[in-house]
């Protein structure tokens, strides 16, 4: 019976931290600049400091959160250390960002943070800390992007620390792995006090 119950608990444990979206293609809208800008709550350029990355085996709708030293703002009023969550699956339009790359971001207010994905319009940029220029930009874009984004504002004055990149269990699992353990704690009760009860007799 106790065996029983145990394995009932790890199935619906591991049902409620082990469930991947279904299948599905990220499909975005062509839009411009100043359209990407006006449904944005800030656009920054910055680097990636910080990748906080769930374990991705157990959490996929779960985001990775990425720390960005802003340098420059083009729109809001960005922190140098800023947060901009993304999705960790790339059909759910999830973008990753390498620590130590330097990018221009479009990110939108989601349920108070910021999150940005793969339809943003987000552009990586050569390294550096200055307004962004034509020769930031890669192969196929023009000066008629930084043209669109209006002028900068200078954010962080020093340069960006050293990346780091770490992972985090993300809280259904934690709470799934407790009612295993707890379980397993009463199971392992039950048969102490059981077998203390056939002792005394």
């Amino acid at each position: 019976m106790w065996r029983r119950l145990l394995l009932a608990l790890a199935i619906v444990a591991g049902t409620v931290v082990l469930h991947p979206d279904p299948a599905q293609a990220c499909s975005c809208a062509p839009l411009t600049t100043g359209q990407r800008m006006g449904s944005s709550a800030v656009v920054f350029t910055g680097t990636v400091t910080r990748l906080d990355a769930p374990v991705e085996l157990f959490s996929p709708d779960f985001p990775n959160v990425f720390t960005f030293h802003v340098d420059h703002a083009y729109k809001g009023a960005p922190t140098a250390a800023l947060e901009v969550t993304s999705h960790t699956q790339g059909p759910a339009c999830g973008m990753r960002f390498e620590p130590g790359s330097r990018w221009l971001i479009f990110a939108r207010s989601e349920d108070g943070s910021l999150e940005t994905g793969l339809c943003s319009g987000n552009v990586p940029i050569a390294k550096g800390g200055k307004p962004l220029t034509a020769g930031d930009l890669p192969a196929g874009k023009d000066a008629a992007l930084i043209a669109a984004l209006g002028p900068a504002r200078q954010v962080a004055v020093s340069p960006p620390e050293p990346a780091v990149v770490s992972r985090r269990l993300p809280p259904g699992l934690l709470l799934g792995v407790a009612g295993v353990v707890g379980l397993i704690a009463l199971v392992s009760w039950g048969t102490y006090r059981r077998s203390r009860s056939r002792t005394t007799r």
